[in-house]
């Protein structure tokens, strides 16, 4: 059988889902019917269960229904920890479907993706440069080659927020991009050759709008040196707003600098975040 969603009406915007009751906005979108040889063989609906959603059909078997786009449209589409499937004993949880699905993100320019190995020395090199390096909060000048090594393998992609993926333009690693696990704090750096040719301005909004409804995260943060202006201009343009202001020393540098602290929260970015929220605080079955 094919699991065939509502094509009569436009599924509803952004705006009008996150007004809608959980149960109504949850049907629009993931809603649907079995068919078989074109013929309407059962029909399948959704509805919030804590912080579930339990997918239900009548008269009708899933078996041999392809579910990956249906699970990964309700994952990004809500804040939804399990999905609760006929045909299935126990919960998929939104951890089990992060632990099984490839992240990839690509832009018009570059691909995001997991680093490996072979990947230790062009980071090395990137990073290691002192006017690279004294932007981030967390990279040391001069980086040693086992150091370079250890960031790596420390940020390494494994299914759960806490990493950093490589960026690649035409083939070649350029930079890294990603968040750390304790406080969802966003970072990223380039190399210089491939400052001024406007690839921030589309990586940062791309990675945060793939991750944030990927995790279900409830807001990002990030910090800023206030002698970066240019990154400062990306984060406002992505949704950022600011907070505070704290001193800090970089390991790339010998004195304290002020970091500019700021935040992306669905209050001030709401085109940023899962718009069916199942907040009634239940936790989901497992």
């Amino acid at each position: 059988m094919e699991l065939v969603f509502p094509t009569a009406e436009p599924t509803p915007d952004r705006a009008a889902l996150a007004a809608m009751p959980p149960k109504a906005a949850l049907q629009a979108v993931l809603g649907g019917e079995l068919r078989q040889a074109g013929q309407r063989r059962a029909a399948f609906s959704v509805s919030p269960k804590g912080r579930a959603i339990r997918a239900e059909i009548s008269n009708g078997q899933i078996e041999d229904t392809d579910l990956a786009k249906w699970i990964e449209t309700a994952f990004r589409i809500s804040d939804a920890e399990a999905l609760l499937l006929p045909g299935f004993d126990t919960p998929l949880t939104r951890a089990d479907w992060l632990r099984e699905t490839e992240l990839r993100i690509k832009t018009p320019r570059t691909v995001l993706r997991p680093f490996d190995e072979s990947d230790s020395q062009a980071f090395r090199e990137i990073a290691g440069d002192l006017e690279v390096a004294r932007m981030m909060i967390n990279i040391a000048h001069p980086l040693s080659e086992k150091a370079a090594a250890k960031w790596i393998r420390q940020r390494r992609y494994r299914g759960r927020p806490g990493f950093f993926l490589a960026i690649e333009v035409e083939g070649q690693l350029a930079g890294s991009i990603g968040f750390g696990a304790l406080n969802n704090s966003l970072a990223y750096f380039l190399a210089r050759s491939h400052w001024g040719r406007g690839l921030a301005g589309e990586i940062v909004p791309g990675f945060v709008a793939d991750v944030i409804p990927r995790f279900a995260l409830p807001a990002m943060f990030a910090g800023v040196f206030t002698d970066n202006p240019a990154s400062l201009r990306i984060l406002e343009k992505t949704g950022f707003r600011e907070t505070t202001r704290t001193d800090f020393r970089s390991p790339a540098r010998t004195e304290a600098q002020q970091i500019i602290e700021m935040a992306l929260t669905p209050e001030t970015a709401p085109d940023r975040f899962a718009p069916i929220r199942l907040s009634n605080g239940a936790r989901s079955p497992r």
